[in-house]
């Protein structure tokens, strides 16, 4: 744990110099995480660990209440969902 208050303002700067790929809107409702779901084994851990951090974020894309684009991992998310075929 840093003491030094020197080093923490450093650290701290450094990291509000990184930008978020997401606007602002999409942070919002990324912070409000996933569902809390027991999910079987047809989901890798992968599968299960986005729905338990990011589930919210996933359903508002696929709902059209948000517009992502860019990410393999929502577009198939969001095709499943409209009744595409999900990998065999």
């Amino acid at each position: 744990m840093l003491k030094d208050k020197d080093a923490i303002r450093h650290v701290v700067d450094a990291i509000s110099l990184v930008k978020s790929p997401f606007p602002e809107s999409h942070i919002e409702v990324l912070m409000r995480g996933g569902y809390q779901v027991d999910l079987d084994a047809r989901y890798s851990e992968k599968e299960k660990h986005y729905m338990r951090t990011m589930g919210r974020y996933f359903f508002s894309v696929a709902n059209g209440r948000i517009e992502y684009s860019g990410s393999r991992t929502l577009e198939r998310f969001v095709k499943v969902l409209q009744g595409e075929p999900g990998p065999m």
